[in-house]
């Protein structure tokens, strides 16, 4: 947990503002008890003549604290801010950092509750509450030390109290703890299966499974909302328990205070202070003893945060390369996952600017193979090299534009063709109309009502299966990568537009394209150059001829 804290930190001015601005505010809130005392004995006096005087003193006093409170809660606001957005980018990026193998892991739902739900949990048990304590512990410091000011039997009375109101959240943080995790796994768990309702929503009306996900949703949904009432019901027995002992405090100080006034030891006006005093003492108590509660709820959360940002990264190489000039290298190329081997000893040299067609059954390790050459999984042995420069120690950015891919599913942003097909770099209208005309949407380009400024929308559901695909091959051309690898890139389209897309593909000059499939057109046979088996994680050549033929 203490690994978060420095994310408190990303803005230290801002930060050490606050700790001085906090001790002031404090102490000006503190002094509301002897503003009162003022007034009182400004009543017992009956001296009309110093009424300016006093009316100047409460409106001082009223704008200093005005003033304080609000730039200390604004500081404080501001600190939440800068730590939950940093905190934010820094699990965003290393999830993006991790090895596609460790990604793989968990559930894309667990990922977004962690970036959500969790990092929530994170500002207001956490970092806030962290930030409220400093306060109410300056409170509560210097309203003792009054209190003892006034008088030493009043302040041991105060402190002996204060003292058994803290040790009772002790004997719940166990079992606090416990149930702030529950409550994290369970709303977890309900982002998993709303996640899974949702994406299957074509499957549920056509197999009329609408009764079974509802009923599916709304036990996951009890279950979240149990889990969160047992953890909040077990901080609330908490809070009471330091609360009653507060008012005993409380009550406390009036009977004593009265007592030692009737003997003579204090005045009329002391009584009232020490009553406003012990306001804030048993105030700051009783939030620090739900703050202390709070603090051991966001435990197991944070150091859940703080396993994930810990997670080894991707390997980041530095060697610069723009271009393959003799080929891909496979050199004894195994990969396992889960323990069960997926590639079994590859060795194949891929020649620049050659058309490859792998087939294989589904399982059989195609899709794997991909993902190896380029590099989004790294836990494999044997070496990938582009010429002779092992592939883990080129730069991401080099590699990313030596290599690209076109998925069998494209994944398409919710915005303007040219911005799927730029992702997020500089390239000119001009770049971007031509990459489209050459994957051949230049017709539905003409015809969209803004060109390639059109607005696709969510999964762009106003395009065809092979619109989507056309769009996702521009998106690879434009980069004009000497390497193209197609992931079944045109299994899900019919006939006619992935012979046309296949055509196409294979036509590129001066690009390498490994093209997995398991069902090719018979066109796309004759255009490669080479064609290559996948059996059981093992790559082997065929002859071409014997291929047509087995067709």
């Amino acid at each position: 947990m203490k690994y978060l804290f420095r994310y408190l930190t990303v803005a230290p001015k801002r930060l050490a503002l606050y700790m001085i601005i906090a001790p002031l505010n404090a102490a000006v809130d503190v002094g509301l008890a002897y503003v009162m005392a003022i007034a009182i004995e400004f009543a017992t006096a009956g001296n009309l003549h110093q009424a300016g005087t006093y009316t100047l003193i409460f409106i001082g006093y009223i704008l200093l604290s005005f003033f304080t409170g609000y730039f200390r809660k604004k500081l404080r606001l501001g600190i939440l801010r800068d730590g939950v957005s940093e905190l934010q980018t820094a699990l965003h990026t290393h999830i993006f950092a991790l090895p596609l193998e460790t990604f793989s892991v968990s559930h894309t739902a667990n990922y977004i509750s962690k970036l959500t739900n969790d990092v929530e949990i994170v500002r207001d048990s956490l970092f806030n509450t962290c930030l409220g304590l400093y306060t109410e512990i300056l409170e509560f410091a210097i309203a003792v030390a009054a209190m003892f000011y006034l008088s030493p039997v009043l302040g041991t009375f105060a402190i002996f109290m204060a003292v058994s109101q803290l040790i009772v959240p002790l004997f719940f943080t166990k079992r606090i703890s416990a149930r702030g995790k529950a409550y994290a796994d369970a709303q977890r768990n309900y982002m998993v299966i709303l996640k899974e309702n949702l994406s299957a929503f074509s499957i549920c009306r056509l197999f009329h499974l609408e009764a079974e996900v509802n009923q599916r949703q709304s036990q996951y949904s009890k279950a979240k909302e149990d889990a969160r009432v047992k953890s909040r019901s077990a901080t609330a027995l908490s809070y009471e328990l330091s609360f009653a002992v507060g008012n005993a405090m409380f009550l406390g100080i009036y009977l004593l205070g009265a007592v030692l006034a009737l003997k003579g030891y204090i005045r009329l006006s002391a009584i009232i202070a020490a009553t406003q005093l012990m306001t804030y003492i048993a105030s700051p108590l009783t939030t620090i003893s739900e703050e202390i509660a709070e603090l051991k709820s966001a435990e197991k959360v944070s150091e859940d945060l703080v396993t994930l940002l810990q997670q080894p990264e991707t390997l980041q190489g530095n060697v610069h390369k723009t271009d393959v000039k003799c080929g891909i290298r496979f050199s004894d190329v195994s990969f396992s996952y889960d323990d069960k081997p997926v590639l079994k000893q590859v060795n194949y040299f891929f020649q620049a600017g050659k058309k490859y067609l792998i087939t294989g059954e589904s399982g059989s390790g195609k899709s794997t193979f991909l993902a190896v050459l380029a590099q989004l999984y790294q836990s494999y042995t044997g070496s990938v090299s582009l010429d002779d420069v092992n592939a883990r120690k080129i730069l991401p950015a080099d590699r990313a534009q030596l290599i690209a891919c076109i998925p069998q599913t494209p994944m398409l942003l919710d915005g303007t063709v040219a911005d799927n097909v730029r992702l997020f770099a500089n390239y000119s209208d001009e770049m971007v109309s031509e990459a489209l005309d050459l994957a051949g949407l230049h017709e539905w380009i003409q015809q969209a009502a803004e060109g390639i400024h059109t607005q696709i929308g969510e999964n762009a559901s106003e395009m065809s299966g092979g619109e989507r695909q056309r769009l996702a091959i521009a998106r690879a051309l434009i980069r004009k990568s000497p390497v193209l690898l197609m992931d079944e890139s045109t299994s899900s389209l019919d006939a006619a537009t992935a012979q046309e897309i296949e055509r196409m593909i294979f036509e590129l000059p001066n690009v390498m394209v490994l093209f997995v499939t398991h069902h090719a057109q018979p066109d796309t046979y004759e255009k490669a150059d080479y064609i290559l088996h996948m059996e059981h994680g093992t790559l082997r050549e065929i002859r071409l001829k014997k291929a047509l033929g087995s067709r």
